[in-house]
């Protein structure tokens, strides 16, 4: 027993001795010699048919002696990933700390180019946040990290904002992450997908969401599409759905969509159900009287709500084999997980001739107070 106390001692004191050496060959900077980065911008030029710049952009707090912080950001460019680190470096008056960055930001041309270099970085790189959000962005990404938000220290703070904050009344999910990104990318029957942000006057906005095949953006839906591929793709999420007759007559449902996918093969074709269950409260009513104390009445909505969504589900699901031709919703990741991976099956080509339907469930959880 006094032998294994003792073997226990020396463990500490080795681990003692290696903890106070490591501290003891950090470097330490002052504060004012650090730049800590935000976020994260990727985007390219076109240079001939055959060759492209990277044009690498960040932005980082900086701060002054008296403690006050501050916004700067810098780029780097070059014909590979790697020489961008090299120009950048000539730029770099301070030592720069990365893995503390909120948002990276993709330029759309470079998320329609391939941002395989982005998720080699995001994968092999220790020093990288893998929860930042991501988003495309269809102007100049400097420009975009460049730019002032009143109420905000810099515009990483107001962009990661508007992404946390997407996920409540059209159906957005949390999986906009750079983890999100590099596992999705190599995943059988998932694709990336990442909110599409635009600036309208004098604000950002998200305008719909960008979808890639692999690692590279094929399309951008607008926010009517967005909502169904949302609710088609996602679990757990919330959102807005309306029944309108006229502009004085229309019914406001907000509910929490809960999503779940059914596949059966029979020989090469394969059959889908997805079903949906939304629970939540009605926001607004001017077309039903006494709905809060009927019960029929209540039903009959719920039906009501039930064709309407089934009806775009359907509407876009069809959109999604004919034009498209892409296993948007990732259903080929039900269809690999039941029936085996590396098959060499071509999903896109697989759900494109696939029968889908799509089943839903309303519940008028709460209708507030009542009828004014």
């Amino acid at each position: 027993m006094k032998r294994k106390k003792f073997l226990i001692y020396l463990i500490w004191i080795f681990i003692i001795g290696l903890l106070i050496n490591t501290l003891a060959t950090i470097k330490k900077i002052p504060i004012e010699d650090v730049e800590i980065i935000t976020a994260l911008g990727y985007d390219i030029d076109k240079i001939s048919e055959n060759e492209i710049q990277y044009r690498f952009p960040f932005e980082a707090y900086v701060f002054s002696p008296d403690g006050s912080k501050s916004s700067i950001v810098k780029e780097g460019r070059g014909l590979t990933p790697g020489k961008v680190l090299e120009d950048r470096q000539k730029y770099l008056d301070k030592f720069y700390i990365r893995g503390m960055e909120i948002i990276f930001v993709v330029g759309e041309k470079y998320a329609a180019y391939g941002i395989k270099p982005l998720i080699e970085d995001k994968s092999r790189n220790h020093a990288t946040n893998d929860m930042a959000y991501g988003m495309v962005y269809d102007g100049n990404v400097k420009e975009l990290l460049s730019a002032k938000k009143e109420g905000y220290s810099n515009i990483s703070e107001y962009l990661y904002s508007l992404i946390k904050n997407s996920e409540g009344n059209n159906f957005f999910s949390h999986n906009y992450k750079g983890i999100d990104v590099y596992t999705r990318a190599g995943y059988e029957g998932r694709r990336i997908a990442l909110p599409y942000i635009e600036k309208k006057k004098e604000d950002m906005e998200i305008t719909g969401i960008a979808i890639f095949e692999k690692d590279k953006m094929v399309t951008k839906l607008d926010m009517k599409d967005t909502k169904i591929f949302n609710m088609l793709r996602e679990d757990k999420v919330k959102g807005i759905v309306s029944i309108k007759n006229s502009t004085k007559e229309y019914v406001d449902f907000h509910a929490l969509s809960k999503r779940k996918v059914k596949c059966n093969k029979k020989g090469d074709k394969y059959d889908f159900t997805i079903y949906l269950d939304l629970k939540g409260d009605l926001i607004d009513n001017t077309m039903y009287k006494d709905l809060d104390k009927n019960l029929d009445i209540q039903k009959k909505v719920e039906k009501e709500f039930e064709k309407e969504i089934e009806k775009s589900c359907k509407e876009f699901i069809s959109k999604m084999q004919n034009q498209y031709k892409l296993d948007l919703i990732d259903l080929g990741r039900v269809a690999a997980y039941k029936y085996g991976r590396r098959t060499g099956v071509d999903w896109n080509k697989v759900i494109a001739n696939s029968n889908i339907d799509v089943k839903v469930k309303v519940s008028i959880v709460d209708q507030g107070r009542g009828d004014y």
